[in-house]
């Protein structure tokens, strides 16, 4: 027996990431909104991103005793390389490896690998994360099936960046800070890509932008077709960049959470279509108490990292793998930032 639970509130935020925030919606249509809730445009689901990840593991002559590993990170790279016009991402460094976790990351390379020889990689490794951003594709889409689950839809959209972004590190290895002599003589690592299934930086899905043709929420995060309904994850990404999500998507909180922009809309009664929204299955998050101050910068910096990812998709030899394929996001307009 399922049991319904219904929530009221003048005002609704949900933050529930970019796969459940756009399965919510679409779970939540009603006569009014027969495509789900915000759903007018059919973007809802739509753009689905994640970072294109890889753990690299470089071996080094000279032992490696660091315990918190996790302290560098450089951004030289991520508007463009040095044989590269595009944008490529971010290098940083990532927890130190242990011996058993090669069994379990690598286990049928590792099968027959004694436990002395792991050990001894383990001592001599130095770790590395690579991430490189996801272009927004209208067919990278969550949908439901018709037992409400999710379904996603991926096709990786920026391969040729990654890559680069690899062989660029790779390239590198003997001079950062780690002589030539202190490599073995061929540079020897192991690299993991990170499926899907390992993604921890999701977002779009529920893009914001000031054409409701093509996006499925205002600037200020709002729902184009309803006075009361907002999202506040990272669902609103326009684009992913090749960072860390999550200071982006709490500073957009705050700033959308300020009175100037809520309460001052409260007091002038504009939230009205409360019923368009509470008699639904929305499990809705009220938001907190108001800012002090709205951090639009952040969200500008959103804006300037769209158009870097433009180029990759619009321009040049870096390109031909997306324009080559059929579905390949083709930007119509600048007013997404």
């Amino acid at each position: 027996m399922k049991l319904l639970r219904l929530f009221r509130g003048d005002i609704v935020a949900i933050s529930c990431g970019a796969l459940n925030s756009a399965k919510l919606l679409l779970m939540s249509g009603n006569d009014k909104h027969p495509n789900g809730l915000a759903n007018r445009s059919d973007q809802v689901g739509r753009n689905f991103m994640y970072h294109d990840s890889q753990a690299v593991l470089a071996l080094s002559k000279e032992p490696n005793p660091t315990v918190f590993q996790k302290t560098l990170a450089f951004n030289d790279f991520y508007f463009h390389g040095p044989d590269f016009d595009y944008p490529m991402g971010n290098i940083q460094m990532i927890g130190k490896s242990q011996a058993a976790m090669f069994r379990g990351e690598k286990p049928l390379e590792t099968k027959f690998a004694p436990n002395w020889a792991l050990r001894d990689v383990a001592e001599h490794a130095v770790d590395f994360w690579l991430s490189t951003e996801d272009l927004p594709q209208p067919d990278n889409r969550v949908t439901l099936g018709p037992d409400g689950g999710v379904h996603l839809a991926y096709t990786p959209s920026n391969p040729t960046a990654a890559k680069q972004l690899f062989g660029q590190l790779h390239s590198m290895l003997g001079s950062l800070r780690m002589q030539e002599g202190h490599l073995a003589h061929r540079f020897a690592y192991l690299k993991t890509d990170i499926p899907v299934a390992g993604c921890a930086h999701q977002a779009g899905t529920v893009r914001f932008g000031s054409d409701p043709a093509t996006s499925a929420l205002n600037s200020d995060c709002r729902a184009h077709e309803l006075d009361n309904l907002y999202v506040v994850d990272t669902s609103f990404f326009p684009s992913i960049s090749a960072v860390n999500p999550a200071l982006t998507a709490m500073a957009n909180a705050v700033r959308v959470g300020d009175k100037d922009r809520i309460g001052a809309a409260d007091e002038q009664a504009a939230f009205h279509h409360t019923d368009d929204v509470t008699d639904t299955l929305l499990q809705p998050r009220r938001i907190g108490e108001a800012a002090e101050s709205a951090i639009d910068d952040a969200v500008a910096a959103i804006g300037d990292k769209w158009l870097a990812g433009r180029r990759l998709a619009q321009s040049g030899t870096g390109a031909k793998h997306l324009q080559r394929r059929p579905g390949c996001f083709q930007p119509e307009s600048d007013d997404l930032y």
